[in-house]
């Protein structure tokens, strides 16, 4: 497997990448062997030495690879064996093989050769400039092709790439793009389909569900109209954003046209339906009736429209791009839609109240209805079933009884302190796994990191030695330098490497697995000498080479050593360390030769930036300036999110703390920072988002509800209650804290809005007397428009994630969403208008404003004779 891999090829246009074209050479332009580390490294990748038995004739005891894996486990440094005098430990491309990271799961057998696992580790040449990147992706994709192809039923292997885990999400979205059309295409047909409401016919007097009377009083168009609508408010606010440069990401495409469509649909359900329900007063045209509704409606719209728009442009405020990102789009398509609903959707409205009051057919309104379905004078379409069994069934129910009343306080109030409860236990973070299809090829892979892997991920203690303005801030050639950065003997206790050293001590506490590899300390091992005769650091003292490096592996030239009248407490002076410090990180380690392995080519050739000044017929540098560098280790590992979070905390505590020791800037980083950063303040950004959002609410629905303080506040924690509930319900679900979560609680708060201020606002205009009454009137009155404008049009969408191939999409869509509508159909038809016959507002004594068409007429509209009395 390990040589099929390395003779795996990729076309690049005519060009053909090898793996050696792409992988990372530490000891390149001298030796071009990649740093594969396997356990075959042990032998160089030689077949044949792993076969080699060399008998002990003193003893009678043959050694075998076992002897000589023992150790290279011990000493993965050790140049010669004395079992094995052909082989050494280093790997081809001179470095060490460490045990942890060539084999897997013996941590609990204490034996190596006990391991379960192999692992193969390639790094490719991973470049900032991603068009360099263009053969090392091609490369990629061979070598998974090749590891997919691969059959042998006597191993059990896992694998990824670079590239797998976006590969993977592309795939992904594709295989769910079926799902999710589907899911819309329902939600559109429901509301194209039922917008409208079936009437008797005029021969019978008697309800009847009569197609052609149907087709008369269907409102398809119009729904047509209002989907419409929906698709251009998002279409409008991604062109808008993409405009201004911002990138969309896969949450808003997929939330977006959800959380409008939620919006926009309850305010076309309850215009639409609020014309369905109104008499035609004697000598007003169907215009004028509209004007009529409409101004009676439109604060109600004005108010869930605002509000939302206001949540939503706070939660932009946010430091989470994909918080922020949302929120913006959010904001501004729901701010269109808006302006889309109470311009050019009026004007469909207008046209087809006037194509129903002249009896024509929907869509095809060129046509006449037959004579048979036309109402007589006077005669009056009857309540949807839906609005029926609202206002006579649910609300007697709920509101006739004061026990009930009382055990749904009773039931919201202990639900609402058990979710508070709940918050603090709440999980954070991503599994990667989640995000995969259920049948990626990478899930084993990670199932396989958890189980056998003995060690992390690298990570890298960046030391900036210089400010923003390039002055010296730690001089590494002075002693005192020298102290704050070693780990040797005379350092400060209190150094890089020596905290780094502590740290690592505590394990399962500081999540490093080991002591950092350290290049000054091996700086200051190269530049002493071994004995009188020999060291590392050398120079040729005659010929054309003269006062020219000398490598370890040159044993005929006339070389000298570096330092040779002594080495005083095992360090060089300033003058020394800035001499040779280039020699050094340009040292190839060899086992040839004199076998110097400190060389520091390959383990810190990039570890260290510095500049030099050079002088013709000097040795070495005139001047070193070091301006960075890095100690890197391992974390141990890292096996869900809140190990990788934990990683991440500790590495940057003890950061903090170096830097308060040391004259320098020092940051870790390892490579999956950048995906777990974000949840070290995530319970902050949750706790701020949410807040922000929810007092926008307060403060829109305060000024729009004509300053009612109590209005404003039942409005508030009706959707405070939702919001709270459905972390208790993530809680209940084991869905994590993340970005996504954070995004559909955010958008939780923006249809918890329409679920709460319709009523409140009905019933902060109600003229009943009572509480109870204005309650019930409220509830009859909207209740029913919210129930199939928001619920029933969710529920119909959302039951189709279910079948979802994305796990990610099973969890925070559908599971989510359910709870989101649930929730939200919970607390605005059952809590709100019970709180509300404790809490509602004053009955408003002050004569209602009339709009001017209604001044005109003598006599008001009739009451609703399905109203409760």
């Amino acid at each position: 497997m390990q040589e099929g891999i390395m003779n795996v090829k990729a076309k690049v246009g005519n060009r053909t990448i090898g793996v050696k074209d792409v992988c990372f050479v530490p000891l390149a332009p001298d030796v071009d062997e990649c740093a594969l580390i396997s356990p075959f490294q042990w032998f160089q990748n030689n077949k044949s030495a792993v076969d080699v038995v060399v008998t002990d004739n003193k003893n009678g005891h043959n050694a075998t690879y076992l002897e000589h894996i023992y150790r290279c486990v011990s000493s993965p440094l050790e140049t010669a064996d004395a079992s094995f005098d052909i082989m050494s430990c280093l790997t081809t491309f001179f470095g060490p093989a460490q045990v942890n990271i060539a084999l897997g799961g013996f941590s609990d057998k204490g034996d190596p050769l006990q391991a379960d696992a192999i692992v193969l580790s390639l790094p490719l040449n991973n470049h900032l400039n991603e068009t360099l990147n263009a053969d090392a992706e091609a490369w990629e994709l061979a070598y998974i092709d090749y590891m997919k192809a691969w059959n042998d039923s006597d191993i059990e292997f896992a694998f990824q790439a670079e590239r797998s885990i976006e590969d993977e999400l592309q795939r992904e979205a594709y295989q769910d793009i079926f799902t999710v059309a589907l899911s819309y295409f329902l939600m559109f047909g429901y509301v194209a389909v039922m917008l409208g409401k079936v009437s008797c016919c005029a021969d019978t007097g008697v309800p009847l569900y009569c197609l052609r009377r149907w087709m008369v009083d269907a409102k398809i168009s119009l729904g047509l109209a209002g989907v419409l609508f929906v698709l251009l408010s998002v279409v409008g606010s991604l062109g808008i954003f993409s405009y201004a440069g911002y990138k969309s990401t896969v949450i808003i495409m997929e939330v977006i046209p959800f959380l409008v469509l939620a919006v926009g649909v309850d305010n076309i359900f309850i215009l639409v339906q609020a014309v369905q329900r109104d008499v035609l007063q004697p000598g007003e045209s169907g215009n004028e009736q509209l004007v009529r509704i409409f101004g009676d409606v439109a604060p109600s719209m004005l108010l869930s429209a605002s509000s939302e728009v206001i949540a939503f442009a706070c939660g932009s405020l946010s430091s989470q791009p994909a918080v922020h990102d949302f929120s913006l789009y959010a904001s501004v398509a729901v701010f269109l839609n808006f302006l889309l609903q109470v311009s050019v959707f009026l004007v469909l409205l207008s046209w087809d109240r006037q194509r129903e009051l002249a009896e024509r057919v929907d869509v095809f309104c060129c046509v006449p209805a037959s004579s048979d379905v036309h109402l007589s004078e006077g005669e009056t379409r009857p309540h949807s079933p839906l609005y029926l069994m609202v206002s006579k069934v649910w609300v007697p129910a709920l509101l006739n009884t004061t026990v009930v009343r009382f055990l749904v306080m009773s039931f919201f109030g202990l639900t609402f302190c058990l979710s508070i409860a709940a918050i603090p236990h709440l999980s954070i973070g991503l599994d990667q796994q989640l995000a995969l299809p259920k049948d990626s090829y990478v899930g084993p892979y990670f199932e396989y990191l958890s189980k056998y892997l003995e060690v992390g991920a690298p990570v890298y203690f960046v030391v900036e030695m210089e400010d923003e303005d390039g002055n010296h801030t730690l001089n590494a050639s002075s002693l005192t330098g020298q102290n704050q950065l070693c780990g040797v003997s005379g350092c400060n206790t209190d150094s890089v490497v020596s905290l780094v050293n502590i740290y690592a001590n505590f394990s399962d506490f500081s999540r490093l697995a080991q002591p950092p590899n350290s290049w000054i300390d091996d700086y200051f091992d190269w530049l002493e000498p071994t004995d009188e005769y020999y060291s590392c650091c050398r120079y040729y003292s005659s010929g054309d080479k003269k006062d020219q490096f000398c490598p370890s592996t040159d044993e005929m030239g006339s070389c000298s050593m570096c330092i040779e009248s002594g080495y005083p407490n095992h360090r060089p002076n300033p003058q020394e360390f800035e001499q040779y410090l280039e020699w050094y990180l340009k040292d190839n380690p060899t086992t040839k030769g004199y076998a110097c392995t400190k060389g520091g080519h390959a383990a810190y050739g990039n570890a260290v930036k510095y500049t030099t000044t050079k002088q013709k017929g000097t040795r070495g540098s005139v001047s070193t300036n070091v301006s960075a560098s890095y100690f890197m280790t391992y974390h141990t590992t890292c096996r869900n999110s809140s190990d990788f979070i934990e990683a991440y905390k500790q590495a940057r505590n003890l950061s903090e703390l170096i830097k308060q020791s040391v004259d320098a800037n020092v940051y870790p980083y390892s490579v999956f920072y950048v995906y777990y950063e974000m949840y070290v303040t995530m319970v902050n950004q949750v706790a701020i988002n949410l807040s922000v959002c929810i007092v926008a609410v307060f403060i829109v629905s305060f000024i729009l509800l004509n300053f009612n303080f109590m209005s404003s506040v039942i409005t508030t924690t009706t959707v405070l209650m939702i919001t709270v509930n459905m972390l208790g319900m993530m809680y209940v679900l084991d869905i994590n804290i993340n970005p996504v979560s954070l995004v559909n609680l955010v958008m939780s708060v923006g249809i918890s809005v329409e679920f709460s201020s319709h009523i409140t606002r009905s019933f902060s205009l109600s003229r009943q007397l009572g509480r109870v009454d204005r309650a019930k009137e409220a509830l009859s009155k909207t209740g029913s428009s919210v129930l199939s404008g928001i619920f029933m049009t969710k529920l119909i969408g959302i039951s189709v994630l279910a079948f979802a191939k994305s796990q990610i999409f099973q969890i925070y869509y559908f599971r989510m969403y359910v709870c989101i509508v649930a929730l939200g159909m919970l607390h605005g038809l059952v809590f709100l208008p019970v709180f509300l016959t404790f809490f509602g507002p004053a009955r408003n004594t002050k004569p209602l404003r009339s709009s001017g068409y209604q001044k005109i007429k003598t006599e008001p509209s009739e009451r609703d004779p399905l109203l409760p009395e």
